[in-house]
């Protein structure tokens, strides 16, 4: 079965699922990826394009997103995983309070379906993050916000731990250390921080929380700021070339004139980031959620398609 494409024109293949003998869809292909991504549709679950012949997903390697098949064996690719299967529970819930339908995550699962394969911190946290919501409580809310980030750390740090030590990498961060180039500020709290035009070139700040800095003009290029929180931070005029930003959080950040040229975007929260006069050139936007709250399609490079 398939469907037209937007100008009508060559038509997409469109597919449904089945699992303990239940069929969902249609899904087109590009949604059925999604939701392999997000663990919604397992490898073990059947496909079909007609519904009259099944086979397993895993031997359509084509509906299986490549940070899936890396995650077997990878151990960051599987805290890349990770973050993205968080971020897009958010956005879930950002879309189902707006009246968005959720497919198979969405309005079915209402009727008692739970997403497989999850580990059990991220089920600890979804659920969390629903109670304080529904208690309604601003002062709840905050302490769900901060049990919920703790509860992704240690996610986070539980994958850092099974991956060891990074080559290279000889000691522990120093926190307190005063900036430099190369310094290691991976996991440091630094909200607020006021660095502009700091040299924080090749500088790890892997997963640091960086929320609300002031690094206008910073020197970054080279830098490596996967999962980093940079939400609200001022970036205005940085040099974020060739900066390594997997999975960053960079909601309503300033990024006005800085220079990504050649970064990897990959996953990255960019929802209400100000982009204007930023260089984009050789950017790898794949997956990231644009500034309108978009999910960037796989291959964007240098703007979200």
């Amino acid at each position: 079965m398939s469907e037209p494409d937007d100008n009508g024109r060559s038509p997409r293949p469109l597919w449904y699922t089945r699992r303990d003998g239940r069929v969902r869809g249609p899904f087109p292909e590009s949604l059925l990826r999604r939701y392999v991504l997000l663990g919604r549709v397992g490898e073990a679950d059947e496909v079909s394009r007609d519904r009259q012949s099944w086979a397993p997903l895993e031997s359509h390697p084509e509906l299986i997103p490549e940070l899936v098949t890396a995650a077997r064996d990878d151990e960051e690719a599987r805290a890349r995983l990770m973050a993205a299967r968080l971020r897009e529970d958010e956005r879930d819930v950002s879309d189902r309070r707006a009246g968005g339908a959720a497919g198979p995550g969405g309005a079915e699962r209402r009727g008692g379906e739970r997403r497989g394969r999850e580990p059990d911190w991220m089920l600890r946290y979804r659920r969390l993050r629903a109670r304080t919501r529904a208690e309604g409580s601003p002062q709840r809310a905050r302490w769900g916000v901060v049990l919920g980030i703790l509860v992704l750390v240690g996610g986070l740090l539980w994958y850092a731990a099974l991956r060891g030590p990074t080559p290279g990498r000889p000691g522990a961060p120093d926190c307190s250390a005063p900036p430099r180039p190369g310094i290691d500020w991976s996991y440091c709290t630094l909200e607020g921080l006021r660095l502009a035009g700091a040299d924080l070139r090749r500088a790890n700040l892997r997963s640091a929380d960086l929320r609300g800095a002031d690094l206008s003009g910073a020197r970054l290029a080279g830098a490596d700021l996967s999962y980093a929180g940079l939400g609200t931070a001022d970036l205005a005029r940085a040099d974020l070339a060739h900066a390594r930003l997997v999975g960053t959080g960079l909601g309503g950040a300033d990024l006005r004139g800085a220079d990504l040229a050649g970064s990897n975007l990959s996953y990255a929260n960019l929802r209400g980031a100000r982009l204007a006069g930023a260089r984009l050139a050789g950017a790898n936007l794949d997956q990231a959620i644009w500034t309108d709250g978009r999910v960037c399609a796989e291959g964007s490079v240098g703007g979200c398609r």
